[in-house]
């Protein structure tokens, strides 16, 4: 049996989000002790465990409990649908990729200047890109949106000879 810290914590989860779980009827302890303290069975924990997993594909938590109560046979209907959502968001995201590639590419004023450079990369530090892992976002955005990627190089003031030797040599580290 598990104390409700103690099973908060095996999942990355607060004490008071685990509350609200239950509060919504995702979670529902196995019993309480002698004190009236939440105690979790390994129910408890099978089940939080499709939560927690449902919760990382972006299922909202309105639905997580459809997805729980479905028979085994039937959640694949459930999974497709939640499929179906995920690539129109990443359409939905393309498209708003473009669409702020298009709107760099409009602020000309900037186009190939070192101080636009030296802005991006403060930005990125902003954000958390590091060196450790420069490479990996351009991975990723070469593998996801090539076209894309090519673009913001170009615009950043790389020429094409510089972005296939950046890109090879990107290769060569992956």
């Amino acid at each position: 049996m598990y104390t409700i810290s103690r099973f908060a914590r095996m999942f990355g989860l607060s004490r008071s989000t685990l509350l609200y779980y239950e509060k919504i009827g995702l979670i529902d302890p196995a019993q309480r002790n002698a004190s009236g303290y939440r105690l979790y069975g390994e129910e408890d924990k099978s089940r939080m465990e499709r939560v927690v997993l449902y919760r990382n594909i972006g299922v909202p938590l309105e639905r997580i409990r459809m997805y729980l109560d479905a028979p085994a046979d039937g959640i694949l209907p459930l999974l497709v649908t939640r499929l179906i959502a995920v690539n129109s968001e990443i359409d939905r995201l393309k498209g708003q990729q473009e669409i702020i590639l298009g709107m760099i590419e409009a602020e000309g004023s900037l186009k190939g200047k070192k101080q636009f450079l030296a802005q991006m990369v403060a930005f990125g530090k902003k954000v958390g890109i590091t060196e450790s892992n420069y490479g990996k976002i351009h991975r990723v955005f070469e593998k996801t949106a090539p076209r894309a990627h090519r673009r913001l190089l170009e615009y950043l003031g790389f020429s094409a000879g510089d972005i296939e030797i950046f890109l090879e040599k990107l290769n060569e580290k992956n």
